[in-house]
């Protein structure tokens, strides 16, 4: 994480990022006791990345994560996540961000070619 900050990385910046791991440790176990999960203990062997990848979309879709499916209830831990992400969405901004953004790639590939 500290690598991340690149040049931001201070005294106070180090100490907030270190503060925020045992809240992130907790999430995760959280998670994980969400989702089921026992620890696992991975060897040195592990496959290369694209492999990994492949096989986890190939579990998700094997399994219809992405799928509606009648008795399972998503977001259990979470009570209050609407369910609904873009009820709260204000268009005005959205439209606003799209087109500022717009603006900038346009004049950054119009400089490109």
């Amino acid at each position: 994480m500290w690598r991340n900050l690149g040049a931001n990385l201070d005294e106070h910046s180090a100490e907030r990022t270190a503060g925020t791991l045992e809240s992130r440790q907790l999430v995760n176990k959280s998670v994980d006791r969400d989702c089921d999960l026992k620890q696992q203990h991975f060897s040195r062997d592990n496959p290369k990345e694209e492999e990994a990848v492949h096989q986890i979309i190939s579990d998700l879709l094997n399994n219809g994560v992405f799928m509606k499916r009648p008795g399972r209830e998503g977001y259990s831990a979470f009570p209050k996540f609407k369910r609904d992400l873009i009820d709260s969405l204000d268009y005005k901004d959205l439209h606003k961000w799209m087109k500022e953004h717009i603006d900038l790639w346009g004049s950054i590939y119009q400089q490109e070619h």
